[in-house]
């Protein structure tokens, strides 16, 4: 019965494939960069590419943060941001 709750409350089989399955998911990535060098340099340029974005966005973001002196009240009228 205590071994039953046990597994049910994830258990030690649950976090042992929790725990193997970065290092399987590695394993594999590499296998295919083995097999296919090309796909290295699109998951790398992919990779980038979704960094600089994040970094843009949250710069931008940051920015408008840092400085909420910009941006107004809403227009009532309009529905859109009057800038000082």
């Amino acid at each position: 019965m205590f071994r039953q709750e046990f597994h049910i409350g994830g258990g030690p089989r649950m976090s042992s494939v929790f725990s193997y399955t970065p290092g399987l998911i590695l394993v594999l990535l590499g296998v295919l960069v083995l097999l296919m060098p090309q796909l290295l340099v699109m998951f790398v340029s992919f990779s980038l590419i979704s960094l600089g974005v994040t970094m843009l966005v949250m710069a931008g973001r940051w920015r408008s943060v840092m400085r909420p002196g910009q941006w107004t009240k809403q227009d009532p009228r309009s529905g859109t941001w009057e800038i000082d």
